[in-house]
């Protein structure tokens, strides 16, 4: 009965991932996405070719192609290759705001007193600001966040969203796995640099 219990408290934990892109020193572009349980532990990995735009790509799609490669070539493919889904997916950039589904919300955080990283086409109106709110910790544990929701989460939605992160807040910082993938990235776009040389 014991492991029952167990097994049914396993399944009701919290999934979050956490989704960014790097503008690596080649000028390439990697994209990450790591799930991690609700006390930060890693469950699964995933990570992006390297994607190099070419001067002509570079020009051709301008201001939409941070967006481009968020979305359509990194972020979603990434989403869809996962074996841990998890319950909600935390950014490091506007620019995933867009790949939010009822099933698996997309949420950008970042610290208080931190810059925006991208403006995004198509899910921000310039004439309006975001939706976002601080989101600051019992504790002192933790320093507060700043999360902005796409539009589309509203009301009874944006709040249990809200209160299950902050629930996860309350375990772990929840911008230090940024960090994490960001040095994972770099370590892998080094070691595949390398064996291509």
């Amino acid at each position: 009965m014991a492991v029952d219990n167990y097994h049914d408290e396993a399944e009701q934990r919290t999934k979050i991932g956490f989704l960014t892109v790097r503008h690596l020193e080649d000028g390439s572009y990697r994209a990450g996405l790591l799930v991690t349980d609700e006390r930060g532990r890693p469950l699964e990995l995933r990570a992006s070719d390297a994607l190099r735009p070419d001067r002509i790509q570079q020009l051709l799609y301008g201001d939409t192609l941070i967006p481009t490669i968020a979305q359509v070539l990194c972020g979603q493919p990434l989403i869809d290759s996962l074996r841990e889904k998890p319950d909600v997916i935390a950014a490091d950039n506007q620019a995933f705001l867009p790949l939010h589904k009822d099933d698996c919300p997309v949420v950008y955080i970042r610290r208080t007193g931190q810059e925006l990283e991208v403006d995004v086409d198509g899910d921000v109106d310039p004439q309006e600001d975001p939706p976002e709110e601080v989101l600051r910790p019992v504790g002192a544990r933790f320093d507060p966040v700043v999360l902005e929701f796409a539009r589309r989460i509203e009301g009874e939605d944006r709040q249990l969203l809200r209160d299950k992160l902050a629930r996860l807040l309350e375990a772990f910082d929840l911008v230090e796995p940024f960090e994490r993938l960001a040095k994972a990235l770099d370590m892998l776009h080094e070691q595949q640099s390398n064996k291509g040389a």
